[in-house]
């Protein structure tokens, strides 16, 4: 019984923070940034990936999780563990040798952009940016209490549901699917694209992955780990705690969608 126990524990430290929105959410990400991108932007994309691709697509979107097992070494790059009492981002402290989304992303960007690189190379990094920029609009990909690992060890019960979760799946998933319903992922991103606010197209506010780390960090400490009690037993999650979080999840996603067409954008020649 204990080998058991000690295996579980286990094989929930292999699980952090690696599987941000789920395939749908990853979906709804690159959709939302289809609709952004420049005409050139588009053409280049068709040469890295052909044109019968697009980066919405599961393969694309969702990739990087699906080749972990065979490249467990990029396994960290998926996050970025930021202690909720950290009074700001500190990338000696939470990004040792790189190893973190935030520095993932501006080394990929740097790739993706250098035509001097292989196709295979620059196609790699576009499909890793592609998922990584959705990886760090989840607030706790961003953010962990009590080394938690972003939440896959804080226990919760999701609504009525009787079986016993995680806090991290239920951000993960459990909160887009349970507004999503039976819609569609691409639907869903046309819906949000619609309620786009000009504000939200003028967000020049910063560039930085690791500003938008640290707003993901921000959105954990006042809303993702306020709203949960850490000791035991494990708190149910009310119905209201679940509705403010649906407006959380359809602005991340919303705004990971927008700041991975910016960065394309850019990335590809504009």
């Amino acid at each position: 019984m204990k080998t058991f126990r000690y295996l579980f524990v286990f094989l929930v430290l292999l699980a952090p923070a690696a599987q941000a929105w789920g395939p749908a959410g990853h979906r709804i990400v690159g959709a939302i940034a289809e609709l952004h991108l420049t005409d050139k932007s588009k053409n280049r994309l068709a040469q890295l990936i052909g044109p019968d691709q697009r980066i919405s697509d599961d393969a694309i979107a969702s990739w990087p999780d699906h080749i972990r097992k065979q490249r467990p070494e990029t396994a960290p790059w998926h996050y970025v563990d930021i202690p909720i009492t950290a009074p700001r981002y500190d990338s000696r402290m939470f990004c040792p040798r790189g190893q973190c989304v935030v520095s993932q992303i501006d080394r990929l960007t740097k790739i993706l952009a250098d035509s001097k690189q292989s196709t295979a190379q620059r196609t790699e990094a576009l499909r890793f940016l592609v998922h990584f920029v959705g990886d760090i609009h989840q607030p706790l990909h961003c953010a962990q209490r009590d080394d938690d690992k972003g939440g896959n060890l804080c226990k919760v019960y999701f609504l009525d549901r009787p079986d016993e979760t995680n806090l991290h799946r239920v951000w993960d998933g459990d909160i887009l699917h349970s507004g999503l319903g039976a819609t569609d992922p691409l639907d869903y991103a046309r819906r949000l694209n619609s309620l786009v606010t000009p504000d939200q197209l003028r967000d020049r506010a910063s560039n930085r992955p690791a500003d938008w780390a640290w707003e993901s960090h921000e959105l954990a400490v006042t809303h993702v780990y306020a709203g949960v009690p850490a000791a035991n037993p494990p708190a149910r999650l009310t119905e209201d705690y679940v509705r403010k979080s649906r407006l959380i999840v359809d602005h991340q996603l919303t705004q990971a969608g927008l700041r991975l067409a910016r960065l394309l954008n850019r990335a590809l020649g504009d």
